[in-house]
């Protein structure tokens, strides 16, 4: 007895002393998984994956699109199906997931209800990915479908099924949402349960185009909101499938809170070197803040991603995905890995003054009873656009609201001129962290370790005595 208590508590102090052990996900040797999704191939994308690729993991191009029966188009003009790019990814052994999307619900319905469209589909995807050795596909579909949830859910399980018969993985990309939203078409289109029951691999969560604030310059996904809605799908999606969605952009907007667009980093930066601008960091959205006079910008860049990414590592998530890697400031990806990996933390990151803009105008009251800080708010307009010229189609993401409510409107403009557009409605509320995410983890992290410590005190101390005085004195050695 003596001897199991003498190792039961060198067990304990190994596995519970500070700096230790430092693991990711399941164990320590996880590599976690970053994916960087790429609108349009460029000469910058070669440029950040020859510099960063030992930090993404896969990348996934916005390369095909659904068409009527099931057909796919391609985004020539996209740089789809690149020869150069593809050969550059298997140099680095960087695995190629290509985006799949649409935002045409009726498209969308034939494919999860014809078995036809499905096989057309599904087989075309497959010859494809066999004829560039592709090791699977990212569907994005975004488009009020409330009635089609079920459906959704269970095409995906029958595509997961074909696909990994073909040896090929399936990701799915979902909007963002820390509560149910079960009446709104567009939200409640991503049933959660039943998406985290289906043979998926990956679902990745867009937390990004934060949609609850009114009347002020509105951040890309502020901390607080990140992590709720991480901790929501958590209650329906098993933690090794679940992807969280990093921004690498910003949105510019008028100072009483009207959209004015939505712009990539690299035209961040060059504007605020060709004005000789200089941002802030709002310590109360963790984002850079830049004031244009009339109108300011949010934004995302190498310092701000780490506290998104905190948070995945907070939750012990499998890994992160980033819209996008081309525009995208190509510092971000070094700084999302070594947070990831637990190297840097948020505190050691930012250096930049701090401004508070924009934060003054929410209405905040505290619950004692929860000890939580809750906002309630409305939503204002906000739009995320793509307007380069297409070969074959044209696609815009936009939501618009009123004072009280939100509306979701997506709009595909096919080659033939063809429109569809739908609208929803919800009141939201959002619900504010009251403690930094940094402060957070520390906290917790040294709970821990001093409870572990404690633990094997008391074992040396007290238990391990008083064994070996019991085991002494039954065996007469005393």
């Amino acid at each position: 007895m003596f001897k199991y208590a003498c190792m039961l508590a060198v067990l304990i102090m190994i596995s519970l002393a500070p700096g230790i052990h430092l693991t990711y996900g399941a164990s320590s040797s996880t590599k976690p998984l970053v994916v960087a999704w790429i609108y349009k191939v460029t000469p910058q994308v070669y440029d950040v994956i020859k510099e960063n690729h030992e930090y993404i993991s896969w990348i996934s191009p916005d390369w095909f699109v659904l068409k009527d029966n099931g057909s796919i188009g391609v985004f020539t003009d996209r740089g789809a199906n690149d020869l150069n790019l593809i050969n550059l990814a298997s140099q680095y052994g960087i695995k190629i997931h290509p985006m799949v999307v649409s935002n045409v619900p009726e498209r969308m319905h034939q494919l999860f209800t014809n078995p036809a469209a499905f096989h057309n589909f599904s087989s075309t995807l497959i010859k494809i990915a066999q004829t560039y050795g592709y090791n699977g596909f990212n569907i994005d579909f975004e488009a009020p479908m409330l009635e089609d949830a079920q459906t959704f859910a269970q095409f995906l399980s029958r595509l997961a099924y074909v696909f990994h018969k073909a040896g090929l993985k399936l990701t799915v990309d979902v909007a963002a949402k820390r509560m149910a939203y079960s009446t709104n078409s567009f939200l409640g289109a991503y049933d959660y349960k039943a998406l985290g029951q289906s043979g998926v691999d990956y679902i990745m969560i867009m937390t990004y185009d934060y949609y609850e604030l009114k009347g002020v310059p509105r951040p890309v996904a502020p901390p607080s909101w990140v992590e709720a809605c991480v901790k929501y799908a958590l209650n329906y999606i098993p933690r090794n499938k679940l992807l969280m969605g990093i921004p690498s952009y910003g949105w510019e907007w008028t100072k009483d809170g009207k959209l004015v667009d939505w712009h990539m980093y690299d035209y961040i930066s060059n504007l605020i070197k060709e004005r000789g601008l200089k941002p802030v960091f709002d310590q109360t959205y963790k984002e850079k803040y830049l004031d244009l006079g009339t109108t300011a910008i949010y934004y995302n860049d190498h310092e701000t991603v780490v506290y998104k990414a905190i948070i995945a590592r907070k939750y012990k998530l499998p890994g992160v995905a980033v819209w996008r890697l081309d525009g995208g400031d190509p510092l971000i990806w070094k700084a999302i890995y070594d947070t990831l990996i637990g190297k840097i933390t948020p505190s050691t990151t930012t250096t930049t003054t701090t401004s508070t803009a924009a934060s003054s105008t929410t209405s905040t009251t505290t619950t004692s009873s929860t000890a939580s800080t809750t906002t309630t708010t409305t939503s204002t307009a906000t739009s995320r656009t793509t307007t380069t010229s297409k070969t074959t189609t044209t696609t815009m993401k936009t939501t618009t609201s009123t004072p009280t409510t939100s509306t979701h409107s997506k709009t595909t403009t096919s080659s033939t001129g063809t429109t569809t557009s739908k609208t929803t409605t919800v009141t939201r509320t959002i619900v504010s962290s009251t403690l930094s995410i940094s402060t957070l983890t520390k906290t917790v992290e040294r709970g821990a370790s001093t409870a572990g410590l404690w633990a094997a005190t008391i074992i040396i101390i007290i238990i391990i005595p008083a064994a070996a005085y019991y085991y002494t004195k039954k065996n007469n050695t005393i």
